[in-house]
């Protein structure tokens, strides 16, 4: 299993982020409320969200860039994630994972899914850091995510 988990960490880590390479870009201002699939870190001078490329979506961090108008925010990509498929009952979930039993919104992680409300079965976890502005890969030790697909069929 670890061996496993180490070469789909290689896979997350490798596959489509040159085709799809959003560092630097700014993400498209919106006024008023979070776009969907965002989610606010820290102090909320960063976010975590999914731009939805042609042939794949991709995740990414983002630092806030001030602005002349308050109600215009402006974000640079400061990291990206590809947002591959795990196989069969996994998938790729951020803002919903708690480690050491404290919520985390920092966390992007890689689970299996079931019909359980939790799911420690983790394959490759990630953290978010707005001091580096980068991912950096942690282990899944302690770690667990809430479930979106409860009450699916298996």
């Amino acid at each position: 299993m670890k061996t496993s988990a180490l070469a789909f960490s290689f896979l997350l880590c490798t596959t489509a982020c040159p085709a799809n390479d959003v560092l630097g870009k700014i993400v498209s201002p919106f006024i008023g409320s979070w776009p969907d699939n965002t989610i606010c870190i820290a102090d909320c001078r960063h976010i975590i969200g999914i731009l939805k490329q042609a042939d794949q979506p991709v995740i990414y961090l983002a630092e806030f860039i001030p602005s002349s108008d308050p109600r215009r925010m402006l974000w640079k990509i400061t990291d990206q994630l590809p947002y591959t498929n795990g196989g069969n009952n996994f998938e790729v979930t951020y803002g919903n994972c708690e480690i050491d039993g404290l919520i985390d919104p920092s966390l992007v992680a890689v689970i299996h899914y079931t019909n359980e409300e939790w799911s420690s079965n983790i394959r490759t976890a990630y953290r978010a850091n707005p001091e580096t502005n980068r991912f950096e890969m942690i282990t899944p030790q302690g770690l667990r995510c809430e479930n979106n697909h409860l009450n699916d069929t298996f």
